[in-house]
């Protein structure tokens, strides 16, 4: 069985070997111009099949990748909200302090005012404006 099979396969190699003896420059010939159009023709649109198809699983990819970036870029956004609020009410606190502290020190002054125009008071005729 092995020995037909060997035998064969030689059969097979000596008739084409026969076949391109006879025609081998027309298979040249042939050859030249199937690879001429081959790269003229064929050899674009399979690259465009390939580019396509790469920009398809990159979209792929860049859609899952998209997912995971966009998630992340929530969870900072979330954290830079939570900082601003706790800024915001922090911030919020120390006006009002301020605020307060404005207030204390101008009541403080009216008080002393009042203080000074309850003392003046005796020096009513004179003409001074005590404020």
């Amino acid at each position: 069985m092995l020995f037909e099979i060997y035998d064969y396969i030689n059969y097979l190699f000596k008739s084409l070997w026969f076949y391109i003896k006879m025609n081998g420059w027309y298979l040249m010939f042939l050859s030249i111009v199937i690879f001429y159009v081959y790269i003229k023709y064929f050899k674009s649109m399979i690259m465009e099949y390939y580019e396509r198809k790469e920009y398809e699983r990159r979209k792929k990819f860049d859609a899952s990748v998209d997912e995971k970036y966009s998630k992340n870029i929530e969870e900072a956004r979330k954290r830079a909200q939570e900082r601003y609020n706790m800024n915001k009410h922090k911030y919020r606190e120390e006006e009002e302090k301020k605020k307060k502290e404005e207030l204390e020190k101008k009541i403080h002054n009216l008080d002393d005012k009042i203080t000074k125009m309850k003392r003046m008071e005796g020096f009513k005729g004179i003409g001074h404006k005590v404020f």
